[in-house]
């Protein structure tokens, strides 16, 4: 009986010991409301470069504290580097930090190195000249995007299974390429790759002037429309709902998973520390949308392939319709009707899979009944 006891209770310090852990990894002895008054404090005395990064730096900081699962990798890098400039004690208002830490979180961000100090000319009655210190050296776990690798946008045309035409805006970065956003529809001026010029010369433009834009992201509403932006008027794209549909969500949700899209297509790593857990649904379905993409982009080239990144995105998330679209259309065009409807059954048999999806389905084996 004691020794069962005591089994239970030092299993229950390992789990306080774990939380505790996990709290304390989540900004140490530090709030979100002392961070931001650091920042305020060393601000003014900050590197130019990383100067202009402030609010970027101030939304990185707001998410590590409130929305610790929505960070990337390198995102988490930058607040835990700048949470280390702090001072231990509780006096914000005093001299605080290390210089040594600010120069290295400063580097971090893409700094140049401070010149040495000019070391006094040695006479006969001087000492020695003091050797200035040496600047540290930074180890960058994560190349951040903008920063340490330069992201460069351009826009594309591709034809899906079936004939229908997409639009893909296309990053490449650290010499990989990848499928952003797509556009779905043209306009009586723009084509769908028009279109998504428009967006990616947007992106193209918010990585000149803001190189830490994608971290700064949010939904916001412009003339009734949920949009995805830093604020203001630069919005990178609008979340309709012809796209939302196409997604399966509303516009509003569309708009929140456009922006996880867009942060993991420029660094693909989530956050560590804060990790050790499961996927999102919502992070789910954004790979099984990447898997959708990568699907259209091989079409043209390789049906085969095409089929296998199709059948993964089902794997990846079985509620989202397009890929059995996708599917179905690679089957039919093969004259495979029998395989097309199979594959289209399979998915209105998803007990999870909404309404729109299911009338997305049942239109699609409608017409090749």
């Amino acid at each position: 009986m004691m020794r069962a006891r005591w089994i239970r209770f030092a299993a229950a310090v390992l789990v306080l010991g774990g939380s505790l852990s996990a709290g304390f990894a989540q900004g140490g002895q530090h709030t979100l409301s002392e961070a931001l008054a650091w920042l305020k404090k060393v601000q003014p005395s900050m590197d130019p470069t990383v100067k202009k990064d402030v609010p970027a730096l101030e939304a990185i900081l707001r998410r590590y504290f409130n929305e610790p699962d929505s960070l990337r990798a390198s995102e988490e890098e930058i607040a835990v580097a700048f949470l280390d400039t702090m001072p231990s004690d509780d006096d914000l208002g005093g001299r605080g930090g290390s210089m040594d830490k600010m120069r290295k979180f400063e580097s971090l961000l893409g700094a140049p190195a401070k010149p040495a100090p000019t070391p006094p000319k040695k006479t006969s009655g001087n000492k020695p000249p003091v050797k200035p210190p040496t600047p540290p050296k930074v180890t960058v776990k994560h190349k951040i995007p903008g920063i340490h690798a330069k992201a460069t946008f351009s826009a594309v045309s591709r034809t899906a299974p079936g004939g229908k035409p997409i639009g893909a805006v296309m990053l490449s970065i650290g010499g990989r390429s990848k499928t952003v956003v797509e556009v779905l529809s043209g306009t009586s001026k723009l084509d769908v790759q028009r279109r998504a010029k428009v967006v990616a010369d947007r992106m193209q433009a918010l990585s000149k002037s803001n190189r830490l834009w994608w971290a700064m992201l949010k939904v916001s509403q412009v003339k009734g429309q949920y949009v995805v932006g830093t604020g203001g008027s630069n919005f990178v794209i609008t979340a309709d709902t012809a796209f939302a549909k196409e997604w399966g969500l509303t516009p509003s949700q569309l708009a929140k998973q456009l922006i996880l899209k867009i942060r993991s297509s420029l660094d693909p790593e989530k956050s560590e520390s804060f990790g050790g857990r499961d996927f999102s649904p919502e992070e789910m379905h954004v790979a099984a949308v990447d898997l959708r993409q990568e699907g259209d982009a091989l079409y043209a080239t390789s049906k085969a392939k095409a089929e296998e990144k199709y059948k993964s995105a089902i794997g990846n998330d079985p509620t989202y319709a397009v890929p059995y679209v996708r599917l179905a259309d690679l089957y039919a065009s093969k004259g495979d009707k029998v395989a097309a409807q199979e594959i289209l059954k399979q998915g209105l048999a998803v007990e999870e899979m909404s309404a729109d999806q299911k009338a997305t389905l049942s239109a699609k084996l409608k017409k090749l009944s």
